[in-house]
């Protein structure tokens, strides 16, 4: 397996963030649509909770 240095990550992210943002909020991705999304969900809301804060998602997909 390639390793990659810290720098070349951060170059690859500063590349494709956006791009991946996009596509997250245009509903481009047909497995996050059918799947995921909703895997998520359920796992949370399974846990009945009174509040849900969403951090770390990195493109803000649940407000």
């Amino acid at each position: 397996m390639e390793s990659y240095t810290d720098q070349q990550i951060i170059e690859s992210w500063k590349k494709n963030v956006q791009p991946w943002i996009a596509a997250i909020r245009e509903g481009e991705i047909e497995n996050r649509l059918l799947v995921t999304n909703q895997a998520v969900m359920d796992a949370v809301f399974s846990r009945a909770p009174k509040t849900v804060l969403d951090i770390g998602c990195g493109e803000a997909r649940w407000k």
